[in-house]
C-alpha cells in the first residue's frame, strides 16, 4: 500500500509539466494557510504539571469549597 505522499507523486508524474507546475502553485498556497511554528524555548521541557503552579489550591481554606460540585450547584440554582 503506497503512503499519501507516493500517491501524490504518482499522480503528478502522469500531468503535463504545466499541470505539475499548477499542483506545485497550489501546494504552495495550502501551506502559507498551515505555517510551520518556530520552536519554543520550552520546547522538548517537560510541561508544568498544575498542581506545580502557583495557582494550585488556592481555594482549599475556604470551607465553602471543600466540596466543589455542590458549590458550583449552589450558584447555578441562585442564577436560575
Amino acid at each position: 500500500m503506497q503512503t499519501l505522499e507516493q500517491q501524490i507523486t504518482q499522480q503528478a508524474r502522469g500531468l503535463p509539466e504545466s499541470a505539475q507546475r499548477e499542483v506545485l502553485h497550489y501546494i504552495e498556497f495550502i501551506r502559507s494557510r498551515y505555517p510551520v511554528k518556530p520552536a519554543s524555548k520550552t520546547a522538548g521541557k517537560r510541561q508544568t504539571c498544575w498542581s506545580d503552579t502557583p495557582l494550585y489550591g488556592l481555594w482549599q481554606d475556604r470551607e465553602e469549597m471543600a466540596d466543589p460540585a455542590a458549590y458550583v450547584r449552589h450558584l447555578r440554582r441562585s442564577r436560575f
